[in-house]
This record gives structure tokens, sequence and C-alpha cells, in this order.
């Protein structure tokens, strides 16, 4: 009779064991189900950031090639107008160099014209009117300027 309690005695504590064991195992289920819900959102989160990330990129390229396209239309316009000036400035320019017949001046007149001095400064009137400035030359060229400035207004309403 003492065996078989014994044997009981082993028995129920065995299912207790076993009992103890599967609540592990099913806590142990419970964690790791939960680690891979938790694991599944930051992947989620992690990807929505990656798409975030490569919108962002997509639409800073899209920037970069409007501010692109419009320096380049702006510098297209500029050498325009550029081009304008040098065709308008032509005649009064051939003028003043005419009057002057001075080799010092026209030396000095060279280099203000210069393509280096002529890119930096307004246009080429603004870059010869400043080399005279303060010389006897400064009122003829003047002069010169304010005859020529109705011509170009008449070329362009002629052009039209």
């Amino acid at each position: 009779f003492q065996g078989s309690l014994e044997m009981q005695k082993i028995q129920r504590e065995l299912e207790l064991v076993r009992a103890r064991h599967d609540a592990v195992l099913a806590e142990l289920a419970k964690k790791t189900e939960q680690q891979r819900a938790a694991d599944a959102l930051a992947n989620e989160a992690l990807e929505q950031g990656l798409a975030r990330k490569g919108k962002q990129a997509e639409q800073a390229q899209a920037e970069a090639r409007v501010r692109s396209e419009l320096e380049t239309q702006t510098l297209r316009a500029q050498t325009e107008s550029i081009v304008a000036r040098f065709k308008a400035a032509e005649g009064p320019l051939a003028e003043s160099i005419q009057l002057l017949g001075n080799q010092d001046v026209l030396t000095k007149v060279a280099q203000a014209v210069s393509a280096q001095h002529l890119f930096g400064g307004k246009d080429v009137a603004d870059v010869v009117s400043k080399l005279f400035s303060g010389t006897p030359l400064e009122k003829m060229f003047a002069e010169v300027q304010r005859r020529s400035a109705p011509r170009l207004v008449d070329d362009t309403d002629a052009a039209e």
C-alpha cells in the first residue's frame, strides 16, 4: 500500500511539474507572438520611413532640376541681354573711340571693355562712362550717349 501511495505522490508531482512546464511553454509562446507582432510593427514603421525618405529625395531632385532649369533660363536671358547691349553700344562706342584719338585713352578703353571687365560691369556704356568720369571727355561721352538713346528707341520700334 505504501508503494502505491508513493507512486501516487510521484504522479502528482509529475503532473504538477508538467502543468508548470506547460504554463511556462504557454507564456513563452505568448511572449514570442508578442515579439513577432512588435517586430512586424517596427518593420512596417521602418518601411514607411524609408518610403518617406525616398519620396523626399525624389522631391529634392525635382526641386534641384527646376532650380537648374531656372538658372539656365536666367543665364540665357542675361546672355541675350548682354549681346543686345553690345549691339546697342556698337554705334556710341565706335563714335566715342573715333572722337578720342588719344592712344593712352584708347588703351584704357580697350582694357575697360575687355571681356573680363565688361562682364563685371553693368554694360559697355557704364564701363566707358566710369572710365571718363572726372576727365574732360566725360561731358563729350555723356553727349554721345544722349544722342544715341533716341536712336536705340527708334531701332526697337522698327524691329516690332
